[in-house]
């Protein structure tokens, strides 16, 4: 039930007016984040985001019979997440931890969706019909996601606003299937 309210009312619409009305396409989650109240709005969302992929993922990590190199690359994920939160972004003052915080930003996404091709290949490997449009999911995503970063030639708003709703949607629903076929 917790899940549900999270992957399909709270996070999209917490990711939606942290976002608000700021320029999507010139701006980034990092940037907006130094604009006075949104420091610790920017903190309850992604710890937001660590609760719901960590129940989540930990839950389907469960059902795998070899599940130590994606539970890892999961915990990871997080970690970075939880390291991206906490690391300030603001290379005119603090271009070390700005540094860093790029790095946590970057690497954070791209362990979560190495852990996630883990989950699904494994998966598929039980079962190719059910878990192909899974397969599916993560290339469109994957794909969207160097689309707008190519076209942008940076990572900005819109980009994240997708990533995060479109893994958020494609966890949610990989949960669902794993918890529907193994309980």
């Amino acid at each position: 039930m917790i899940l549900n309210c999270l992957a399909y009312f709270i996070i999209p619409v917490y990711t939606l007016l942290f976002a608000g009305r700021t320029d999507w396409l010139h701006e980034n989650f990092s940037i907006i984040r130094n604009f006075g109240f949104r420091k610790w709005a920017f903190v309850v969302w992604g710890m937001l985001l660590v609760f719901y992929f960590y129940l989540s993922m930990k839950e389907i990590v469960r059902f795998l019979p070899r599940r130590s190199l994606q539970g890892f690359l999961c915990r990871a994920s997080l970690c970075l997440l939880v390291l991206t939160i906490l690391t300030p972004y603001k290379p005119e003052d603090f271009p070390v931890f700005s540094s860093l915080h790029v790095w946590f930003a970057f690497t954070c996404p791209v362990l979560l969706m190495t852990s996630l091709l883990a989950i699904i290949l494994q998966l598929r490997k039980r079962d190719l019909t059910v878990y192909r449009r899974f397969f599916t999911g993560f290339w469109c995503i994957a794909a969207a996601c160097a689309v707008f970063y190519f076209s942008a030639g940076m990572i900005n708003s819109l980009l994240e606003v997708f990533f995060v709703l479109s893994c958020t949607l494609l966890v949610k629903k990989l949960h669902r299937r794993v918890a529907d076929l193994y309980n």
